[in-house]
């Protein structure tokens, strides 16, 4: 059965994971947003967490490290002193720097092995503690930031300060607000969540006591969160000296005033830190902390971009939607040579679905409009110059006729339809990519090739689908044009006459008597009329259902509605990017900071 201490540990491991991946989903992301030029610095950002987030997975285990940093003359290794209850465990005094390496307290100095790791401890003097020390605690004193050697020393400080747990920012209370100080403290201060972080404002024992709590505490908390941008929960007001074993005050220098809160200080490190599971539960407040800092930093970046890119987004999709009007007007002014193209295509399809004598007609005219007028010179007798020219104007208009059939259903149309939309694209485009511009993005957005690109690589996609889409209707409308009911009612008449004839001529014939020439004449002028009568009819309803590009705009509409909207800015990756920001500002809200 697994120990309640166990279980912790496992559950604390199992949030550390769901938190490392949230930062890894967040760096997966900024990589996709190579044209937002945030991104590059947020990736940073989430590099460095993540590896924070491995040594925190690393010494998940391991005791608590509380660090203390500050600037020469705050009384830093004086505060160190005093929490450890011994005078001399780290150099105090004038002479500058007083210490010149990192001091480790601990109980055991295999634990600062495994915290620092065997190739640091040539740079850190580990010292181990005896007795009832903790050891679930490691104190550690920095060199001073600010000191004569400080260059030397700021690579030992960070090294420190990246391993540690708790952070005691140590300042001056005879002159707190330096500026440098905080400054170097800066980068850092987001490593640790509200709880870790810790600011004691050191030697307040030689102010005022009333100016002290009125004006330079207050001030001084101000002073912090202005330069760090974070709110300040733990600043705490001591006096180190007060608590170290032989004081040695100097003539005139004891304290002004009993207000101090060194006890609180120390409570905190040897007493809430120094508890079971504490150091588990701080470093996964820490790493929360961090999940929580970088959500942070990438959704305000999106916001301050979030009003430009709300205006861009809408501009392309005003964009795309006049150039796809722009290119259906293309569409429709190309429509009588579009329409020739249609009716000739129909009435092929006609020819093969009719049947009877206005079917005979129906396929005769399908060819008539191929080849022409010019067919008919062919049939008068003794003229071979007008024949050899009938000929060739037979074939002239053939050739013409068949252009323009076989551009009706061309996918030059399609791309001719969205040259009208590329050049509106491209008009307009400048603007858009102004506004992404604003909101963060690499100037080469502005560059219209891409656009170009997506354009073209739609109009490829179309082509095929706009055969497609034309022949479909193509179908439908000659489906129905020579349904059965209206082939029967429209045959009809002249089969009627014919068969009225014939019945007269046989019964005659068997008779033995003769239908005059006559009658023939007047059957046949009445059957042509019949049949010219149904065939009539068909080139109405050809005519209408052609008229005016009827069919290719019912195509495009087709072809639109079952792609949506063309999509050149969906598959452009400016736009895809785009739209990743702006979803940012809503995507990280749950991760809110502590």
């Amino acid at each position: 059965m697994i120990s309640g201490k166990k279980r912790r540990r496992l559950e604390a491991a199992a949030q550390l994971a769901r938190l490392q991946e949230d930062c890894n989903r967040m760096r997966r992301q900024l990589r996709e947003l190579d044209l937002w030029l945030p991104a590059t610095g947020l990736q940073r950002q989430a590099d460095q967490i993540i590896q924070w987030l491995e040594v925190i997975d690393q010494r998940l285990d391991l005791p608590l490290v509380v660090t203390l940093v500050g600037p020469t003359g705050a009384g830093k290794s004086t505060l160190f002193n005093a929490l450890a209850g011994k005078d001399e465990l780290s150099p105090t005094g004038y002479e500058r720097p007083t210490t010149r390496k990192i001091k480790v307290l601990c109980r055991r100095a295999e634990d600062a092995a495994a915290v620092l790791g065997p190739d640091r401890q040539a740079a850190w003097d580990v010292i181990s503690a005896k007795g009832s020390f903790p050891d679930q605690v490691i104190l550690m004193d920095t060199p001073d930031t600010d000191s004569v050697a400080a260059s030397g020393h700021l690579e030992l400080i960070k090294r420190a300060i990246a391993i540690s747990d708790v952070l005691i920012c140590v300042f001056d209370a005879e002159n707190p607000k330096r500026r440098d100080h905080a400054d170097f403290l800066a980068p850092w201060i987001n490593l640790f969540s509200g709880t870790s972080l810790v600011v004691v404002l050191n030697k307040c024992d030689r102010q005022d006591q009333t100016e002290l709590t009125e004006s330079i505490l207050p001030g001084f908390r101000h002073y912090l969160e202005e330069a760090w941008q974070v709110p300040v929960d733990r600043l705490l007001a001591v006096s180190a000296r007060s608590h170290l074993k032989d004081p040695a005050w100097e003539p005139g220098l004891r304290p002004r005033h009993a207000q101090d809160q060194f006890e609180q200080l120390h409570q905190l490190v040897w007493g809430n830190l120094a508890r079971p599971l504490s150091a588990v539960r701080t470093r996964l407040a820490n790493a929360r902390h961090l999940r929580d800092y970088l959500a942070t930093a990438i959704r305000q970046e999106a916001d301050k971009a979030r009003k430009q890119l709300a205006k861009a987004l809408e501009d392309a999709g005003s964009l795309e939607s006049m150039a796809l009007g722009h290119s259906l007007d293309a569409l429709a002014s190309d429509a009588e040579s579009l329409t020739q193209g249609t009716r000739i295509r129909l009435y092929q399809l006609l020819a093969r679905g009719w049947v009877g004598p206005v079917g005979w007609i129906v396929a005769i005219w399908s060819r008539l409009l191929i080849f022409g007028a010019g067919a008919i010179s062919l049939l008068r007798p003794g003229r071979p110059f007008q024949q050899a020219a009938g000929l060739v104007g037979a074939l002239r208009h053939r050739a013409a006729s068949k252009e323009k059939s076989a551009r009706a259903a061309d996918p030059e149309v399609a791309t001719a339809a969205l040259q009208a939309f590329r050049s509106t694209v491209l008009r307009r485009w400048p603007q858009t990519a102004d506004l992404l511009v604003e909101a963060g993005f690499d100037p080469r957005v502005r560059d219209p090739e891409p656009v170009i690109g997506a354009a073209t690589k739609l109009a490829e996609t179309i082509s095929g689908a706009w055969i497609v889409a034309l022949d479909q209707r193509l179908q439908k409308a000659a489906a129905r044009l020579q349904n059965g009911l209206l082939q029967f009612i429209l045959n009809l008449p002249p089969l009627v006459a014919l068969v009225w004839a014939g019945w007269l001529t046989l019964l005659h014939f068997v008779k033995g008597s003769y239908l005059a020439a006559d009658f023939f004449i007047h059957f046949l002028a009445v059957e042509i009329i019949l049949v010219l009568a149904g065939f009539f009819i068909i080139q109405m309803a050809v005519q209408f259902t052609v008229r005016k590009g009827r069919l290719q705009r019912q195509a495009f509409a087709r072809l639109q509605s079952e792609s949506g909207r063309p999509g050149v800015f969906d598959s452009l990756e400016v736009i895809r990017q785009a739209t990743i920001v702006r979803k940012l500002v809503n995507d990280y809200r749950e991760f809110e900071p502590d």
